[in-house]
């Protein structure tokens, strides 16, 4: 689980650094949908292991948030295409504490 716990750290500093770059929205909003399925996919291999009850609510939480991100986005979206700052926050910012979650969970699994 080291491989899995390293691998979501690189993939998540690749994505804040590809915000911090000139021009990096796009850039960064492109790296955080690849990074969005890499943790999705990598959440279906941690619940399929043996895990703490600990572990276990922290997964079933990342996924509640997640899904409801999701969801909030897809009904959101179209009435915020004007308030370019409230959309930045909403696409961007939320998802990626979300993720920043996931990279603790993912260091707590292999801690174990």
């Amino acid at each position: 689980m080291k491989i899995l716990f390293y691998s979501n750290v690189f993939f998540y500093l690749a994505t804040v650094i590809a915000y911090t770059l000139e021009d990096g929205v796009f850039l960064g909003l492109t790296f955080q949908f690849f990074f969005g399925i890499i943790q999705l996919i990598y959440f279906l291999i941690c619940r399929g292991r043996e895990n703490s009850e600990k572990i276990k609510s922290y997964l079933n939480l990342y996924i509640a948030l997640a899904g409801m991100m999701i969801l909030t986005i897809a009904s959101l979206f179209k009435f915020l295409h004007f308030e370019k700052s409230i959309t930045l926050i909403l696409i961007s910012f939320i998802p990626m504490l979300i993720a920043s979650y996931f990279v603790y969970i993912t260091y707590l699994i292999q801690k174990q």
